[in-house]
């Protein structure tokens, strides 16, 4: 059984996650560009938008 419950605080952990992306990608000499840091943003932001509207699930 996964233990990872994604419901609780599930924007808290991609804001996370993506946030430690993007430093990893920097440290390790990647370039980051504007438009992925857009993309990473809008990826937040379709996550919210579905919690809020209860879609989001785990399969």
């Amino acid at each position: 059984m996964n233990d990872f419950n994604l419901q609780d605080g599930i924007d808290d952990k991609i804001s996370t996650l993506l946030e430690k992306h993007i430093i990893f990608l920097k440290n390790n000499r990647y370039d980051v560009s504007s438009a992925q840091e857009k993309e990473f943003t809008n990826l937040k932001s379709i996550v919210a938008v579905e919690k809020e509207n209860g879609i989001s699930s785990a399969k």
